[in-house]
């Protein structure tokens, strides 16, 4: 499909004649179907290979505004970092920002046929990348996303408040931040909208904030120059377990290397069920107690705020960092390539066989072993720690996570959704939340199974069945 819609849009013919209306029409059609398989980060290698970038280049100065804003929000997703200066040369920022506040002014929401949502989402991954960040800024970004936090409208919730999570990563937004009272009112208040994305991203700005607070107060911070302050609590605390940080598309792999490391006699942390999404205070002390922080790195850990918080932080407190890499395409840049620095990674791709990996990350770690405070005895009790959320409903017998299969269908009675019973008959609580989670992690992959596993067709009864998922406490 890739190459398919490549071939389209790199046609010579259409590039002259995109005025014509059947042209046109397949010409935004095309670039349509790229920006929704960009947003998918797995599959970004295939716009490389079609050698999308440079076949693009014509549509970022075309007079067609939709096809030009369609191509900077494909560009915002599949570039490099040293790819960035294509996206300077052609103002794409600056764009993107002046058709989001044109939409938000729109009586439908729209500008160029393309919602705040879409909008904020291509700017919010613009922000992954440092130097964007005072980019947006100074183009006056900031208090369109702020306004968003206020919108009635999810989608725009979560876009926004996913892309303030990675502008706070900045200490002069993070300042700015810090005193604007409308965005913490409002980011205060979505602590507990209902929506799990929304709550999880408007924490972790809020815990962003109290930490750039803390560390002007300790005298940490100094301009843009970040120091790496000891833990206050580490001391106290006994290193005694393994932390593994990672992002959802490689959780088969990373449960496959934690069910190892508890057989080779460690204690393992890893936020096994992040349908309920771990508090960042038990990230933070999960962090603080670690011995070593085992990063596992993608694409996709790179441009998710919460990964970068953990990472930072494990950083910040000097942890020994192993890194593995988990995606065969990627290699590391940004922030995750400066926090790595030299640092050699294993390979858990499947470049190199599993097996193989694994013995030498256990190798790496008995050669270590000193690094853990804890006693010998405690490498006898092979213990996961595994966290949950502090709701009720996760730690709770009778909670959705303890549901049964009988349980389940119930719950889909009572949200008039047992026409699909059949469909959901061997699914428990646990899947069922793990399925909310996928919304979440990969929305292309879930909206996809509704319809070909589940049976879940239409707009309607799709959107049914997500506000009953949401409304799972």
């Amino acid at each position: 499909m890739v190459g398919q819609c490549a071939a389209n849009i790199a046609h010579k013919p259409y590039i002259d004649n995109m005025h014509k209306k059947n042209i046109l029409f397949l010409l935004k059609a095309s670039l349509s179907i790229l920006h929704n398989i960009s947003r998918v980060q797995t599959v970004k290698h295939r716009f490389r290979e079609a050698d999308l970038i440079q076949k693009m280049l014509p549509y970022t100065s075309t007079d067609q505004k939709y096809l030009k804003a369609l191509c900077m929000l494909i560009l915002a997703n599949i570039v490099d970092e040293e790819q960035e200066s294509l996206l300077d040369e052609k103002g794409t920022v600056e764009f993107l920002i002046e058709l989001l506040k044109e939409a938000q002014a729109s009586d439908d929401g729209r500008a160029q046929g393309l919602s705040c949502a879409e909008l904020a989402n291509g700017l919010g991954r613009l922000a992954v990348n440092d130097a964007n960040k005072g980019k947006i800024h100074t183009a006056n970004g900031l208090p369109a996303f702020i306004n968003m936090l206020e919108s009635p409208i999810q989608a725009e919730q979560e876009a926004s408040t996913q892309a303030l999570w990675s502008l706070s990563f900045d200490p002069t937004i993070c300042k700015l931040l810090s005193s604007n009272q409308k965005a913490l009112d409002s980011l205060r208040a979505l602590q507990s909208c209902g929506s799990q994305a929304v709550e999880v991203s408007a924490k972790g700005i809020l815990w962003m904030l109290r930490q750039h607070r803390k560390s002007t107060e300790e005298g940490s911070v100094d301009g843009n120059k970040k120091s790496r302050p000891k833990s206050s609590r580490q001391s106290s605390l006994r290193k005694i377990h393994v932390m593994i940080s990672y992002q959802w598309s490689s959780q088969k792999t990373v449960l496959r290397i934690r069910d190892d490391l508890i057989a080779a006699g460690y204690i393992v942390w890893v936020d096994v069920d992040k349908m309920c999404g771990s508090t960042l205070q038990a990230m933070a002390e999960a962090v603080e107690r670690a011995a070593v922080v085992i990063i596992c790195m993608s694409e996709s850990y790179k441009i998710s705020p919460n990964c970068r918080t953990e990472a930072e932080y494990a950083y910040q407190l000097q942890k020994w960092i192993i890194p593995l890499m988990m995606d065969m395409y990627y290699e590391p840049d940004g922030w995750l390539g400066l926090i790595l620095g030299a640092k050699y990674y294993m390979d858990f791709s499947g470049v190199v066989p599993y097996e193989d990996s694994s013995q030498r990350l256990i190798r790496e770690l008995d050669g270590s072993k000193s690094s853990f405070d804890a006693p010998d005895s405690v490498f006898d009790e092979v213990e996961a720690v595994i966290t949950r959320s502090t709701a009720v409903t996760c730690h709770s017998a009778f909670g959705p996570i303890n549901w049964t299969e009988e349980q389940v269908h119930t719950w889909l009675t009572d949200h008039n959704l047992q026409r699909y019973s059949n469909a959901f008959e061997d699914c428990t609580g646990k899947q069922l939340l793990q399925l909310r989670a996928l919304r979440l992690e990969a929305p292309e992959f879930f909206y996809r199974s509704l319809r070909e596993d589940l049976g879940i067709i239409g707009i309607f009864n799709i959107l049914r069945f997500t506000d009953a998922l949401e409304d799972i406490r």
